[in-house]
């Protein structure tokens, strides 16, 4: 099943959180200074399958606990590079793993899905009930969600991802990404935006179809005509595999505009601010999809500017790339950073530099 359906953009669970002391301001996601919103944990799901849905309700009880701690790691851009690693794992044909228990998985590790604000309000602000059965059917009643619903939200992002991704490829002169972008996954069709120009075009001089054709009745049917004939006998010769016959960087500004066209439109209101009282403008937040969106927004507004573009020395702030030892995708802010900051992945950078250097060392000793 393709989840490649339009997003009905309306749709929108309007913020309930308390005004005066739930406060995300733009900046607060996937940059300095982040702020996580309402990152509470449910400690267990369950699964209720519907004629054409399946249904994801949390469990709450003394055996499955809220995990209301917030993490102080799980920024904007945690949950952008997490939602990521999680479609592309459930579009690999290469996962065994049923995708809905994938979902579940990263629930369980990451955060509540949707419904932040209802959910925060009723079991963990101050002005929660204390009572047990009525925590727990709540927790059912408003942390349930439909995993189509989650599909659809997942591979909208998962495509705008893998976009932003191949872009920055592209930046730094690396277009693995860029090429192998249509490649048909599990689940999630992938823009086209990059097949065109994998096939070289053929230009006709202009002076071959004549200028007295334009006043002729059947002149248009002609003109394709003779353009058809000519395309036939001038055909270029294919560049080799994974290499462009044009280069994509040239219409980076055209890329990144279809790229931009596929970002939700971004939601604000007016709060008070607890810490001096002013009114602000911050985001509506209450799923971690929109999360996500913001942080990667944040993204885009922190590259450099066009002239600076396609210098592999150029220090690209937000580049998206690929960790090389777990494979999951990380935010890097150098052209030269191939590991992301897991501790197990960090020692894998480490111990690839030792050899090098040593490699290096017993190179020198055998030119002495």
């Amino acid at each position: 099943m393709k989840y490649t359906d339009d997003w009905d953009r309306e749709e929108h669970f309007y913020s309930r959180a308390e005004k005066k002391t739930d406060i995300l301001n733009f900046g607060d996601i996937g940059g300095v200074g982040q702020l996580v919103y309402h990152n509470f944990r449910f400690a267990d799901y369950r699964q209720e399958w519907r004629e054409d849905d399946t249904l994801i309700i949390p469990v709450l009880d003394e055996d499955a606990p809220l995990d209301a701690v917030p993490d102080e790691k799980l920024d904007g851009n945690r949950i952008l590079t997490g939602l990521y690693d999680l479609a592309k794992k459930i579009d690999s044909f290469e996962t065994k793993e049923n995708y809905i228990d994938l979902i579940i998985q990263w629930c369980r590790e990451y955060m509540q899905p949707y419904n932040l604000d209802t959910l925060y309000v009723l079991l963990i602000s101050e002005e929660r009930v204390d009572d047990p059965f009525f925590m727990s059917k709540t927790a059912m009643q408003d942390g349930t969600f439909s995993v189509n619903r989650f599909m659809k939200d997942l591979g909208y992002l998962y495509n705008a991802v893998r976009v932003k991704k191949a872009l920055d490829g592209i930046a730094i002169a690396e277009e693995d990404d860029a090429y192998n972008l249509y490649e048909i996954g599990r689940f999630f069709e992938a823009p086209s935006f990059f097949e065109s120009y994998k096939i070289p075009r053929v230009e006709m001089p202009a002076d071959l179809i004549p200028e007295s054709l334009k006043d002729e009745e059947d002149g248009l049917l002609r003109s394709m005509k003779i353009q058809s004939e000519y395309e036939k006998t001038h055909q270029p010769e294919r560049p080799p595999c994974d290499t462009f016959a044009y280069e994509p960087f040239d219409d980076y500004e055209e890329i990144r505009e279809k790229l931009m066209d596929l970002f939700p439109d971004f939601k604000f209101r007016l709060k008070t601010n607890p810490a001096d009282g002013r009114v602000v403008l911050a985001a509506v937040v209450d799923s971690v999809f929109d999360i996500a969106w913001y942080a990667l927004a944040h993204l885009m507004t922190e590259e450099p500017m066009l002239k600076d573009l396609g210098r592999r020395e150029t220090n690209l702030k937000g580049i998206m790339a690929t960790c090389k030892s777990c494979g999951r995708l990380f935010i890097r802010y150098n052209s030269r950073n191939n590991y992301c900051e897991r501790e197990e992945c960090q020692k894998a950078r480490n111990a690839m530099n030792q050899r090098e250097f040593r490699k290096r060392r017993a190179e020198k000793k055998a030119r002495a």
